[in-house]
């Protein structure tokens, strides 16, 4: 049994932050042409047989039973969606300037959560104090031992200096 192209109407509008009932400002029909532009562009989640549109084109066949494949479909509908959007918006007269929204940290949280929902949990950890020390400061290893390293309590500073 297919899986209607309207099931992912709420999900995408909940990820995009359309959450007011009364006035949308995402229409169904944009969000039901991502839906398809994701299937035929090849984008959906891998299973076997493949996600493809039904004949009428209003339905997802097979259907769409794995939450982890809904919530990445709807994902990546909202990410389409938010990337067509400008970022910000501003206008300008005489000694008055005003910018309104940005998306960046939407875009990021998008990603992240796309991410995470293809490859299982992000790297959240650093296996040693020369891993960390590498990725947080970018200095590479051979300089670690031209170093003498001063950690001062809370961790949020830490003071590097040169041999002398």
């Amino acid at each position: 049994m297919p899986t209607p192209i309207s099931e992912f109407y709420d999900a995408v509008r909940f990820l995009v932050g359309d959450h007011f009932d009364g006035e949308r400002l995402t229409d169904d029909s944009a969000i039901a042409r991502g839906v398809r532009v994701l299937i035929r562009g090849g984008q959906a989640p891998a299973r076997t047989p493949a996600y493809a549109l039904t004949g009428d084109q209003l339905g997802v066949t097979p259907d769409v039973d794995d939450p982890n494949h809904y919530l990445l479909i709807a994902a990546k509908v909202a990410k389409m969606y938010m990337g067509s959007q400008p970022d910000r918006q501003s206008y300008g007269d005489r000694g008055h300037r005003e910018v309104l929204g940005s998306f960046r940290h939407l875009d990021f949280d998008l990603h992240e959560l796309i991410y995470k929902l293809e490859n299982g949990a992000m790297f959240d950890g650093w296996q040693s104090f020369a891993s960390w020390l590498e990725g947080f400061a970018g200095v590479r290893e051979s300089w670690l031992h031209l170093t003498r390293l001063k950690l001062q309590m809370p961790f949020d500073s830490v003071t590097l200096t040169g041999r002398r």
